[in-house]
């Protein structure tokens, strides 16, 4: 059974400080498939992602990570289920991979949940907010799998406190991703 409150995107709190500088940067970087958002604890970027979401006229689904989420079949199902919220029965080939006893290898899940993504018809902004509490190698192969021939209009915003083993470098060379570090976020 899934948490229905890791789909909840977190309210910002009413004193927020309003940073146009990064929302700007965040709204320049929907252009590219990907969006890290990477720095330690207490940096702001979980706010900074929901405040940029409430004034975003794309459709988004927010997914809050845990520890317990390292298993690549309940990644999945996660991840279904938020894009599921945005796109309702889009990606039912998709979700019949999830009700097999085993899983097909990670390039098979890829090519499926890319070919269904690729036939939605509006852009989308899927945030992953924890991502480094993920160890299992094969969710972040998926991930990478969806980002090497990523579907027009997806975006996938990773909020992280270090790098996730996703061949980063491969997708800084092409253009495909924008990055907000810490030295962004801090104040000026």
């Amino acid at each position: 059974m899934l948490r229905r409150t890791k789909f909840f995107r977190p309210a910002a709190p009413q004193d927020l400080v309003v940073r146009p500088r990064l929302i700007d940067k965040l709204n320049d970087g929907l252009r590219r498939p990907l969006t890290l958002v990477a720095a330690p604890a207490g940096y702001g970027k979980t706010m900074l992602a929901s405040s940029f979401l409430q004034s975003c006229a794309l459709p988004w689904a927010w997914l809050s990570l845990d520890e317990h989420d390292d298993d690549l079949r309940l990644f999945l199902e996660y991840l279904l289920t938020a894009l599921d919220s945005m796109f309702p029965g889009s990606l039912q080939r998709t979700q019949l991979i999830l009700t097999g006893s085993t899983l097909p290898p990670v390039s098979a899940i890829a090519d499926s949940l890319v070919n269904e993504l690729a036939e939605l018809e509006r852009p989308f902004i899927l945030v992953l907010d924890d991502i480094h509490v993920i160890h299992a190698a094969d969710a972040y192969r998926l991930l990478a799998a969806l980002l090497r021939y990523p579907p027009h209009g997806m975006h996938l915003m990773l909020l992280t406190r270090q790098d996730p083993p996703m061949g980063l470098g491969v997708l800084r060379a092409r253009d495909q991703m924008s990055e907000i570090r810490a030295r962004d976020l801090r104040f000026t």
